[in-house]
């Protein structure tokens, strides 16, 4: 198509955005007041409501594929290639402990030209703006040349299941897609890091308390593994050749962003997790009475993995250090493991989504990479090129008092408009 048609067609489309921008705003709001909770993760009634509101426009398949966790696929054209995913996840954390907020959680209320609630940076102000995206791109009548899929999932917090699903049963195809994480509209995150997550399992000897050295503690012999699995955040891993450079000038990016968002103290040492492993002892069970020498101990501790190793690789390297101590006997186990992924940062999805971006914001976005894992690794497996790209920032993401920019949720619905506009049709 000529780019003066895809001038046009992108006119109409953001033409259609700022026409509906109040409505844009209130679904936002209305989005935000359904407790879409994981866990739980009972999405139905959001799920639902999203469903009948798109259906007024387009058609929408659903999926059941666990009880109460419902996705939601809408394509436009029947082309093979190109073929755009925009990506948007029903569920949010937690809101805890509702006296600690400065508004109900749920309320979804619009003060002060934000809107309030658990959900609204992570991410259901990017779900708003794919939503609308995508229906002003239904609204141009257009005959598109490859495909744009919509599609929304239950469970990106917990464990990406419903993606997987989807995905490995093609009921969600494409060549590129496009997360509405937060990023300010500033940032495009490339690539994420990888977890592993295990268990570790120690035995000992019970005995009475009073005569410990009758026994052996497998608490204290847990403590000496658990010292030992620590020290892996301290080794720094190298990143395939490809991606040296992309890697230095995302560490850049991250420390830039981490600052602006008010982690000035903490930049340095949080972006040095692009190639190096974070460590968290979530779990610690063992022992049955205070007056004996307890037999078992268990611990759970989650490893996020950098670009350029595996989950079995960590593994392997947690072994061996725990032999070279002595300590042969404990037990490991994967609890969940994902790979490390990532999207190049010439690959035309990142270079026609920062056109757009300084086209209709006048912005230049940095490419960085995630410190942690998302549904991402899910679609770059199957080889299409994912970001992340949404309002909002990281910083309310997950805490108390979130809340996401009203304008940020226009402006993201336009970008993803105008490169959806570009992927397909140019």
């Amino acid at each position: 198509m000529m780019n003066q048609n895809i001038r046009e067609l992108k006119k109409l489309s953001l033409k259609y955005i700022d026409k509906h921008s109040d409505d844009i705003i209130n679904l936002c709001s209305r989005l935000i007041q359904f407790p879409s909770e994981n866990p739980p993760g009972d999405v139905r009634e959001i799920a639902f409501f999203i469903k009948e509101y798109l259906e007024k426009f387009i058609e929408v398949k659903s999926f059941e594929i666990e009880k109460n966790r419902i996705s939601l696929v809408s394509t436009l054209g029947e082309g093979e290639a190109p073929s755009l995913i925009l990506y948007g996840h029903m569920d949010v954390v937690p809101a805890g402990d509702a006296d600690l907020w400065s508004f109900p959680p749920f309320s979804g209320w619009i003060r002060n030209g934000k809107i309030l609630g658990r959900g609204a940076a992570d991410m259901k102000g990017g779900l708003t703006a794919a939503i609308y995206a995508f229906l002003s791109i239904v609204n141009l009548k257009a005959d598109i040349p490859g495909r744009i899929t919509l599609t929304i999932v239950p469970d990106e917090e917990s464990d990406g299941r419903s993606s997987c699903w989807l995905l490995d049963n093609r009921k969600v195809t494409g060549d590129a897609c496009i997360m509405g994480e937060p990023t300010m509209l500033k940032y495009i995150a490339v690539g994420d890091k990888g977890d592993a997550w295990f268990r570790f399992t120690t035995t000992g000897k019970p005995a009475h308390g009073s005569t410990p050295m009758l026994g052996e503690n497998a608490i204290t012999k847990m403590s000496k593994v658990l010292s030992i699995v620590e020290r892996i955040k301290d080794k720094q891993f190298k990143p395939p050749s490809e991606i040296h450079d992309d890697i230095k000038i995302t560490k850049n990016a991250l420390m830039k962003m981490l600052r602006e968002i008010g982690f000035e103290n903490k930049a340095a040492e949080i972006s040095s997790l692009i190639d190096h492993c974070a460590v968290n002892i979530g779990v610690i069970n063992g022992g049955s009475w205070i007056n004996t020498v307890p037999e078992l101990c268990t611990s759970e501790v989650a490893i996020t993995v950098p670009i350029g190793v595996s989950p079995e690789n960590i593994k392997d390297l947690i072994q061996q250090m725990l032999k070279d101590e002595g300590l042969m006997d404990v037990k490991i186990e994967f609890i969940l493991k994902t790979n490390p992924t990532y999207t190049p940062i010439k690959h035309k999805l990142v270079r026609m989504l920062s056109e757009n971006v300084r086209e209709v914001l006048g912005l230049t976005p940095e490419p960085f990479y995630f410190i942690a894992t998302s549904d991402a690794v899910f679609y770059r497996e199957k080889g299409i090129a994912t970001v992340h790209y949404g309002p909002g920032s990281m910083a309310v993401a997950h805490a108390f008092n979130e809340f996401v920019q009203a304008d940020e949720v226009i402006k993201a619905a336009k970008v993803y408009a105008a490169t959806a506009i570009d992927y397909i049709f140019r």
